[in-house]
């Protein structure tokens, strides 16, 4: 792809100054001539302002000679400067098509082989299970992949929330410990943590990442330390402290500028996207805090991230449920343009009781409440349909009767979700998800008290921005 060029003087085109100061200068020389000779002066006189007026117009022409070359010069530097950024624009977006193709192409083998030994061969259901378990962490490996560079392109959602990152600090700490190679983890936690207001999962991404590259800069082996605390007047005020470090081999003093940078990384040739740092600091800066790095060859690395203290409690970590919630005959309406996951979908919430009606777009989902009367108690939808958006369809079908709404999507496109019933957040559910999660979230809308204004009212419709 060419990029267009930048519009911009041309080298030999003169400036608007150019085109006078020659004829003024002339005129300004002639003109004391010609004044000195109708003054009477003589002839050596005249020899004298004629060399004056020659020496003014050389000197002008000097002038204008070197302003041409010195506007030639600067045309030809912006024009090597747009070729320079160009090509480091391709060569970062190599960096990352090589990495994602790497990564992407690594779950998609995991996914496939299993699959395909799981269609081949019968097996006990102890093996059966294990088989799909590891083909649900290749696709939870996938969807953090897409986390990150939504996260790096600030298109991800977030629902900033009041964390407790010692909570998120002790619920790493089971995966940290099996994906040591012989490091050895140390965990701190200062008590009496004060709360910060951050995504929960990206406060968890952040924290992954910075593990993960302390791991890889001690392959002999070595300690990584994981400690959160307190830090009264750091970052401006009150924050919270989360730190990484490790005994590895450090980053070198000339290259820590660039760490941050998205794309930047030292591990080529091994599928690095380099967007692991770049994912770190934005999330740090979306939540309002700073980065400190005290790193030299030798003798380790160690990363601070400051976020500020948030105003209350921690809000209290939601456990998983044993068993899917299950339905009570409730109708469910299901708007999914992806026939294999509408068809899924469908099926799960069948499966826990409920009735369902899976449509495929707008036209069918009107035309299915038409039927209903609008009987329905809960819409769960794409956010990104074929023809138009869940929150825009479901504002239609409110028009036929009151009904939550549930959305699913990967990719929002900054379509803030709001006003869920009884409640002022989003009910949002992102893709890939559990069946638990998909299970709890439906359960617990319809479960919701009707907001007020009456028995089913609901809350004004998501609107986008």
């Amino acid at each position: 792809m060419t990029l267009p060029r930048r519009a911009g003087p041309r080298p030999d085109a003169p400036r608007r100054w150019e085109s006078w100061v020659l004829p003024v200068a002339a005129a300004a020389a002639l003109g004391l001539a010609a004044l000195l000779l109708w003054a009477g002066t003589d002839v050596g006189h005249v020899a004298l302002v004629a060399l004056w007026a020659l020496s003014v117009i050389g000197a002008a022409a000097l002038l204008v000679r070197r302003e041409r070359h010195r506007a030639a010069a600067e045309a030809a530097l912006r024009e090597s400067e747009r070729r320079l950024a160009q090509a480091q624009k391709l060569e970062a977006v190599g960096r990352l098509a090589g990495g994602i193709a790497h990564d992407v192409n690594n779950v998609l083998a995991t996914v496939r082989t299993n699959c395909e030994l799981v269609l081949q061969k019968e097996m006990p259901r102890e093996r059966l299970e294990r088989r799909m378990e590891t083909v649900i962490e290749a696709v939870l490996r996938a969807s953090s992949l897409v986390e990150r560079l939504l996260t790096f392109a600030r298109r991800q959602a977030t629902r900033p929330e009041r964390v407790d990152l010692g909570e998120i600090v002790e619920g790493f700490e089971r995966l940290a410990l099996g994906s040591l190679a012989g490091q050895r983890l140390e965990i701190e936690r200062e008590p009496g943590l004060w709360p910060a207001e951050l995504d929960l999962a990206q406060a968890e991404q952040a924290l992954a990442n910075l593990f993960f590259n302390a791991r890889d800069a001690t392959p002999a082996g070595g300690t990584i330390r994981i400690a959160v605390r307190n830090a009264p007047g750091a970052a401006g005020g009150d924050a919270v402290c989360l730190e990484v470090a490790d005994t590895g081999s450090g980053i070198p003093r000339e290259i820590q500028d660039q760490i941050f940078e998205p794309f930047f990384t030292t591990r080529a040739g091994v599928g690095s996207s380099g967007l692991g740092l770049a994912t770190v600091y934005a999330v740090v800066e979306a939540a309002g805090g700073r980065i400190e790095l005290d790193s030299a060859p030798g003798r380790g690395s160690r990363f601070r991230l400051f976020f500020p203290r948030a105003a209350g409690t921690a809000e209290k970590r939601r456990s998983g449920a044993t068993a899917p919630a299950r339905g009570e005959g409730e109708r469910l309406l299901v708007i999914e343009d992806e026939g294999d996951l509408r068809g899924a979908v469908a099926a799960l919430l069948e499966g826990w009781g409920y009735r369902v009606t899976a449509v495929a777009g707008p036209a069918e989902a009107l035309a299915a409440a038409s039927a209903a009367g609008g009987g329905f108690d809960l819409v769960v939808s794409d956010v990104r349909l074929a023809e138009g958006t869940g929150p825009e369809l479901v504002a239609r079908l409110r028009e036929l009767a009151p009904v939550r709404a549930l959305y699913l999507s990967g990719y929002t496109d900054r379509i803030a979700l709001r006003g869920g019933p009884g409640r002022g957040e989003a009910f949002f559910l992102k893709k890939p998800f559990s069946a638990d999660g998909l299970a709890r979230m439906v359960r617990e809308l319809l479960d919701q008290p009707p907001a007020p204004g009456g028995e089913g009212a609901v809350s004004p419709p998501p609107s986008a921005v």
